[in-house]
C-alpha cells in the first residue's frame, strides 16, 4: 500500500532531505560528529575566526542555545576552543583547534565530492532552475500563517 500523500512535492523534498542527511551522517560516525557539528567546522575554517556564538548562529541559521549545546560538546572533543574576550568577559571567542581543522580537512572534500555527485546528470541551467524552484517553495512555506 502506497502512502496517500506519496505523490507531494513536500513529502518527496523530505524523504529527499532525510537521505541525504542520512548519507552525509554516514561518513561523519567514525569522527564522532554530527551534522550540525561539522557545519560549525566548515564556517571556522573556511572564514578564520575567532568568532561568537551569535555570528555563528547567523551563519548557519540556528538558535543559538542549540549551537551553544553543540560548541560544548565540540570543545570536549577538542575540535574547537571557546575562550572569554579579555577586552570584554561577557563575550565568548570560538575558534578551530588544530583537530578541528585535520577533521574538516578530511571532510570538505567529500562534501564537495557528494554535492558534485548529486548534480551529475544535470546541467549548469537545470541546476539554476532547480535552485530558482527551491527558493519559490522556501518563499511559499514561509508565508503559510503561523500554526495553532
Amino acid at each position: 500500500m502506497q502512502y496517500p500523500f506519496a505523490g507531494m512535492l513536500i513529502h518527496k523534498l523530505i524523504r529527499l532531505g532525510d537521505e541525504i542527511e542520512a548519507q552525509f551522517a554516514l561518513r561523519l560516525t567514525p569522527f564522532g560528529i554530527t551534522l550540525p557539528m561539522y557545519r560549525v567546522l566548515v564556517i571556522l575554517v573556511r572564514n578564520p575566526g575567532p568568532h561568537t556564538l551569535n555570528t555563528i548562529s547567523r551563519s548557519l541559521e540556528v538558535d543559538p542555545s542549540t549551537l551553544s549545546r553543540q560548541i560544548t560538546t565540540m570543545t570536549r572533543l577538542d575540535l574547537v576552543t571557546r575562550e572569554r574576550t579579555s577586552e570584554n568577559g561577557r563575550i565568548v571567542q570560538i575558534d578551530i583547534t588544530p583537530r578541528g581543522r585535520e577533521v574538516a580537512a578530511q571532510l570538505i572534500p567529500f562534501a564537495e565530492q557528494f554535492d558534485a555527485m548529486s548534480k551529475r546528470d544535470l546541467s549548469d541551467k537545470q541546476i539554476q532552475e532547480l535552485d530558482k524552484i527551491l527558493q519559490t517553495v522556501a518563499q511559499n512555506l514561509s508565508d503559510m500563517p503561523p500554526a495553532g
